[in-house]
């Protein structure tokens, strides 16, 4: 019989680890505690809207997420973002400044000082080395173009994706790569000016099918919907995991499910879970490297995040939403939201004929407590705060809200070695893995490549 590998979680991570098993001939049953897979990665449809709960686009840069795409063909349909997209926007005082796309719009941008964009300009004379191997994300761009950068520029685009603080984020384990080139070459724009020379000479790289930001016609959710759907009977919605045990060779696996206490019996155990749940799931083992692995997950910090979907008539909205819409940078300290996305200037299906679209983001590290209001008092501190900047009349025709109280996990100094000392640790737990956004990136790509290959350990195990 083909060997059983069970997934507790139905996220992005767990449904494509269970996806590559499946294809690979082993038996599957993927154990989801909601009534829908997903997690953050779904999409509701409501009054002609298309209401992301979670991620609203993505930039296919792994192959292991082309892969998928291509593999999911028949099911889905990959979309393009329209061309407004490229523009983006930083509140800053009250106003919405376009970010510099070129050259001489950086010399140009009321976003920064003459004296920063000088120092821009000085970059290949006045960077520096880290003098340590874990610098901080502001460390990092301090070093090459100066701290207004940081505070004005970065640190909105830093909190647009891991809504965390640039002073405590490690670059190593945010961007690994980055900071690779940044401990080898003093000046990134010197490293960036050499680049063209290096491609001379080193092999080609397969063209990319998918180029920019995608979604999927339906909305991201329809992805992960489609991969449940192929799943099958290995599927099990409403299946809340409450223990696990090693038993010899085999593990067995405790749920509930429509009221009833249940038990599967797994080859291998994939943990897919958020790193709060599956610490919860660890520190009751009687394995001790299963309770220290839990120990170090839950030092973890995450951050709690509110995404509000906002649709108003077009004709209540007097700023044009022309482009992808704006991030709120640290040195606007009393500014409420993180961020505002235009969505269906990006992806025009999103909102219905003579309608807009707003996304809106508040919490992360900055304004954790706001997380804490009602919906309705949410819904007014959003209108309040944008009804002059975007000229909005009346209210919303739909307000949606969904809360995420550990949205993100911060991958603050230690990230990288904390990571080693888990992995270190795995094989003292024999058949088990853990797969997520807690341990090698929180992007949806980091998550489809990090699953992908810890199917390829397993499969490598059995040859």
């Amino acid at each position: 019989m083909s060997e059983h590998i069970v997934v507790i979680g139905g996220g992005i991570s767990g449904l494509t680890a269970a996806w590559h098993m499946q294809r690979a001939g082993r038996r599957v049953t993927l154990l989801e505690s909601e009534a829908t897979v997903g997690g953050v990665t779904r999409t509701i449809a409501q009054q002609g809207f298309l209401l992301e709960q979670g991620p609203f686009n993505v930039l296919v840069r792994d192959p292991a997420f082309e892969e998928l795409l291509t593999e999911l063909a028949g099911s889905i349909e990959v979309v393009t973002a329209g061309k407004a997209a490229k523009l983006r926007y930083i509140y800053r005082g009250g106003r919405l400044l376009a970010v510099p796309t070129n050259p001489l719009a950086m010399l140009t941008t009321p976003l920064i000082s003459f004296p920063a964009k000088l120092r821009v300009l000085l970059e290949p004379f006045m960077a520096r080395r880290p003098h340590t191997p874990e610098p901080t994300l502001a460390d990092f761009v301090n070093r090459h173009v100066g701290r207004e950068m940081t505070d004005h520029v970065f640190g909105a685009v830093i909190s647009g994706i891991f809504g965390g603080d640039v002073y405590q984020l490690s670059l190593p384990a945010c961007f690994p790569t980055i900071a690779e080139i940044d401990q080898k070459h003093r000046s990134l724009l010197l490293y960036g000016l050499s680049r063209p020379f290096a491609k001379r000479t080193a092999p080609k790289k397969s063209r990319r099918k998918w180029k920019g930001m995608v979604s999927i016609t339906g909305g991201l959710g329809a992805l992960t919907s489609a991969i449940g759907k192929h799943l099958g009977d290995g599927l099990q919605v409403n299946s809340r995991v409450t223990g696990w045990q090693s038993t010899g060779q085999m593990i067995e696996v405790n749920y509930e499910s429509a009221g009833r206490q249940l038990v599967l019996a797994a080859d291998r155990l994939i943990f897919a879970t958020a790193h709060h749940t599956t610490a919860q799931l660890l520190e009751n083992s009687a394995n001790p490297a299963a309770r220290t692995i839990a120990a170090e997950l839950q030092k973890i910090v995450s951050v709690p995040l509110v995404v509000l979907n906002l649709g108003f008539r077009s004709s209540n909205l007097g700023h044009p939403l022309h482009g992808f819409g704006y991030l709120v940078p640290p040195s606007e300290r009393d500014y409420p939201l993180m961020g505002v996305l235009w969505a269906d200037s990006i992806f025009p299906q999103h909102a219905p004929p003579g309608h807009r679209l707003l996304r809106v983001f508040i919490g992360g590290s900055r304004h954790p407590q706001l997380t804490q209001q009602t919906d309705q008092e949410l819904v007014e501190l959003a209108l309040n705060t944008l009804r002059n900047l975007l000229q909005i009349k009346g209210q919303p025709v739909i307000a949606n809200s969904v809360r995420y109280p550990h949205a993100i996990p911060q991958y603050h100094l230690g990230h990288p070695e904390r990571v080693r000392r888990i992995e270190a640790l795995l094989p003292r737990l024999p058949r088990v893995h853990l797969v997520g956004n807690y341990l090698h990136g929180v992007s949806l790509n980091d998550c489809i490549r990090e699953a992908k290959k810890t199917t390829q350990v397993i499969l490598n195990i059995n040859h």
